[in-house]
């Protein structure tokens, strides 16, 4: 079989290390890129449209036979045989989904035809078929691969350190949590990755591969990220149209559950492709291109390495030339095994026993650790940037920079707004909503009992929820912060904040002045706190948690109502003052045309809701419309009240009080996956209020290219939202100057009866 050369092509055993768990050397490999360029025969790059479409047809023609067999006999075979035949399926049918995956995962590579459209095409319309957003992938592994191994740069499969584990894994070594870790990981690995940017890099703010405007695409990639929405909504219709002919059980045995055991399979050869304990990970200072491609793992996957097109156990190349078509690859890592040496990475134990092994054994990172290696990891993330104790006190001396400082370190276009962009966020929310709104109106009264009310229940949050994320947006416009027309944004404010019965134009007057004013104890138009003298005569229980817990509670469900009508909380003006008076203090003339205007809107509103209620009865509107609403005032009442509620904010009198550090008292707080569904106005707020008009899709950028600058002056909280609410209520009181201060005029928040 030729002569010549060296025979340097032993089996896969006879070069492996002795012992695959020794881990792989960190130093600069003594070759190159070029080197192992050279030891590939050349032919190995050469690409083939027949021969790739070849292993196309092959696996949609298995597909077809499979899908065949279910559809034409299973409903001929007696019990059990008939339950075993369709699990049969479904294995032996989602293995074939993800060698259909494999293939057309090449296509993002360019590695499918030497034409990059065929492989676009080719790769859309598969991926789409099995629900992956192909672009998204495309464009988010292009990053992964970029950066493979890097702890900073690294798009998926980025270990954590220890002081980032989530909580429930301190009962990991418990074998029954272990194995329930698992079992969700293999089953909603893909969903949690696309969805939340499950085991990816930290942008610091909420990723989903669905979102055109997540922080993983540039402005270039957006377009083709609803292009990959467009394919994934259009096999969901055509699913949708085949169950509503053939019945959801029919879908779900022909095409759900393969579909899940698909994504079993892909998150488990990904998984252990990535993770082994040989394998370094790298921080800034250490990681280069090649060493962080090398740090990938081969495995042997028996039969279904021929089924998965060799991608498991070639992977160590693919990270190396990703352009190399699989029918190419075995021959080819046979061919640079020799160079690489102990840079190559091989393990040939038994599936089953790996994955527990690699599962239970690496949890994290660190230096000289487990999964660990070489460099400083000297990238920490947002906890261990922030101060080491929360409730440390912010300076209240003068600051040693100016707002003209602050805003120079800020990229430029964070201050551009864009209209189609703010109206994408308008026409999202409000599609979330329609969407919440047709199933509760549609399928809750065909539920069962408890099931019914549980649903309702699961409805109101959530849709609650998103009217906070439509206020969130509407709030901009009132500060010129969603368009570059005042009288866009103020028409778009108006309709929006009328709709969640919220006065717009009361709201923007009376909330220019909160902020011109931020933590002025003379000034600030809300969240004003009183000094003990003046603390409400039941305050005197607030020990009690009971009488506490009922204080909490009436502050959220009644906060909003309570502000609108009796500016509760808000600037004390020596007279009633309510933001549905045009005469009220709060406002001078030229404002009080648009205030009738306010009242107008929730007016129409509340007709509308009226003539509704009508012909659906009020239980039905309440339901829909007011629980979901209650909803809505409760999160903005806890978002706005911890914003600026915390032991370690000041507020300060009209003696010592300056606008910079008033706008510089308030504090971020991570609401989780809701800062996402409230557009970052929780998790930016110091931000927000030091430049109003910066729109959300740029506050989380601006927020940290501010956090080196502010240093001490910024506040950040990551305590639990209940627990951060509960402490709190419990400790902010009331204020009162600090003791043997030199600052007179500065006041801090006391809970002392």
């Amino acid at each position: 079989m030729g002569g010549g050369g060296n025979m340097s092509n032993p089996t896969a055993k006879t070069e492996l290390k002795q012992n695959p768990l020794q881990r792989m050397p960190t130093s600069k490999p003594p070759f190159t890129i070029g080197d192992i360029k050279k030891a590939i025969p050349p032919h190995c790059f050469k690409r083939s449209l027949i021969r790739s479409f070849y292993y196309v047809v092959r696996d949609l023609s298995l597909v077809s036979v499979f899908y065949y067999i279910a559809s034409t006999y299973f409903h001929l075979l007696p019990s059990p045989y008939c339950y075993l035949a369709w699990v049969a399926y479904w294995i032996v049918q989602g293995c074939a989904f993800t060698g259909i995956w494999m293939v057309s995962h090449e296509c993002g590579h360019h590695a499918f035809s030497d034409y990059p459209w065929v492989d676009d095409t080719v790769g859309f319309i598969l991926h789409s078929a099995l629900l992956v957003p192909y672009f998204s992938l495309k464009y988010s592994h292009s990053r992964h691969h970029s950066h493979t191994n890097s702890l900073d740069g690294d798009q998926t499969h980025v270990p954590k350190i220890k002081s980032e584990l989530p909580w429930f894994y301190k009962y990991s070594n418990n074998p029954l949590v272990r194995i329930l870790l698992l079992v969700t990981a293999l089953g909603l690995g893909t969903f949690l990755y696309w969805t939340i940017n499950f085991t990816g890099k930290n942008y610091g703010r909420f990723a989903c591969h669905f979102d055109p405007y997540a922080p993983i695409y540039n402005d270039r990639e957006r377009l083709w990220i609803y292009i990959s929405d467009a394919g994934l909504i259009a096999t969901t219709y055509v699913w949708y149209r085949i169950a509503l002919a053939q019945g959801l059980a029919w879908v779900v045995c022909i095409y759900g559950m393969p579909l899940l055991i698909h994504n079993v399979t892909l998150v488990l050869v990904t998984y252990l492709n990535h993770t082994h304990p040989s394998v370094p990970h790298y921080d800034s200072s250490e990681w280069d291109w090649l060493r962080g491609a090398l740090a990938s793992v081969d495995r042997d996957f028996g039969l279904l390495n021929k089924v998965f097109h060799n991608f498991g156990d070639t992977h160590v190349l693919h990270h190396l030339f990703t352009t190399i078509p699989h029918y190419h690859a075995l021959e080819a890592t046979n061919a640079i095994k020799p160079l690489l040496g102990e840079y190559y990475q091989f393990d040939g134990t038994p599936i089953y026993k790996a994955l527990w092994r690699e599962f239970s054994e690496c949890i994290y990172v660190e230096k000289g650790s487990r999964m660990g290696g070489g460099g400083n990891m000297s990238n920490p993330t947002a906890k261990t940037e922030l101060k080491q104790n929360p409730l440390q006190r912010m300076p209240t001396s003068k600051p040693p920079f100016t707002i003209g400082d602050i805003k120079k370190a800020i990229p430029p276009h964070c201050f551009k707004r864009s209209l189609i962009r703010s109206f994408y966020y308008v026409v999202r929310d409000l599609s979330l909503v329609s969407v919440f709104y047709y199933i509760a109106s549609t399928y809750f009264h065909l539920l069962p009992s408890p099931y019914c009310y549980l649903a309702w229940v699961a409805y109101w949050i959530v849709q609650g929820c998103a009217f906070t994320g439509i206020w969130m947006v509407s709030h901009e416009c009132g500060h010129h912060a969603f368009s570059d027309y005042p009288w866009v944004d103020d028409t778009v404010g108006f309709i929006l904040h009328s709709a969640l019965l919220v006065p717009y134009f009361s709201l923007k007057y009376s909330h220019s002045r909160h902020h011109s004013h931020t933590n002025s104890l003379d000034g600030d138009q809300t969240h004003v706190p009183k000094i003990k003298s003046e603390l409400p005569w039941f305050y005197k229980y607030s020990n009690n948690p009971l009488v506490r817990i009922l204080l909490l509670v009436t502050a959220l469900g009644l906060g909003t109502f309570l502000y609108w009508t009796i500016n509760f909380t808000g600037k004390n003006y020596g007279r009633f003052a309510c933001h549905f008076d045009p005469y009220a203090p709060i406002y001078n003339d030229r404002e009080r045309l648009w205030i009738y205007i306010s009242d107008a809107g929730l007016i129409a509103t509340t007709y509308v809701w009226y003539r509704i209620a009508l012909a659906q009865g009020l239980a039905w509107v309440v339901c829909i419309y007011g629980m979901p609403l209650l909803i809505h005032n409760v999160t903005l009442v806890l978002v706005t009240y911890l914003n600026h509620t915390h032991p370690s904010v000041p507020h300060y009198d009209s003696s010592e009080w300056d606008w910079l550090r008033g706008a510089l008292a308030s504090v971020d707080r991570d609401f989780g996956l809701l800062n996402k569904v409230f557009h970052n106005f929780g998790d930016t707020h110091v931000l927000h209020h030091l430049f109003t008009t910066i729109p959300h899709y740029h506050a989380l950028e601006a927020t940290n290219a501010i956090k080196p600058l502010l240093g001490e002056y910024y506040q950040f909280d990551g305590t639990p939202i209940y627990k951060a609410l509960w402490r709190e209520f419990s400790e902010c009181i009331y204020v009162e100057k600090g003791e043997g201060s030199h600052d007179n005029g500065v006041f801090w928040f006391k809970n002392k009866h």
